[in-house]
């Protein structure tokens, strides 16, 4: 009975506890944890935000292994090949355009990733948050937190 009481409590105040955030689970303020600094061109789409959203992305999606290939993604930001390749081409990175991002430098994936994310720089907000948005998780079963709010 002791047993089974305890059982009830335990299940009542992690029901109760308040849901995760993205802030709540954003990778080690670390060296090893930080995105290659998004200089030259990559400085166009780069904001504070975005950088905070990207790190919650990389953290999320792949434990910011660079070299992770997914079947469904591909990269630190496992994005989606149809994508990445529009988006390198685009940035005049054909060089990249025709392979998997999980080949590309860690340099690169960051600075197609803050594109994806912000790719009108002059207008306020990330216009491409539905890239990364948790919706894509659910269509194949899987269950994940949303970044946007990092």
């Amino acid at each position: 009975m002791k047993t089974l009481i305890i059982g009830i409590i335990t299940a009542l105040a992690v029901s109760m506890a308040p849901a995760a955030t993205a802030k709540d689970r954003m990778p080690p303020d670390t060296k090893r944890y930080q995105l290659p600094e998004c200089i030259g061109p990559c400085a166009q789409y780069y904001t504070k935000r975005a950088e905070r959203v990207l790190r919650c992305v990389a953290w999320r999606e792949s434990s910011m292994r660079w070299e992770l290939d997914g079947p469904y993604g591909s990269g630190s930001f496992q994005m989606i090949g149809s994508t990445s390749r529009q988006y390198a081409k685009k940035l005049g990175l054909d060089a990249y355009a025709d392979h998997r991002a999980y080949l590309w430098p860690p340099a690169v994936q960051t600075f197609v990733a803050y594109a994806m994310l912000n790719p009108y720089p002059d207008k306020p907000g990330l216009e491409g948050m539905q890239h990364w948005s948790p919706y894509w998780a659910t269509t194949i079963g899987a269950s994940t937190y949303d970044c946007s709010d990092a």
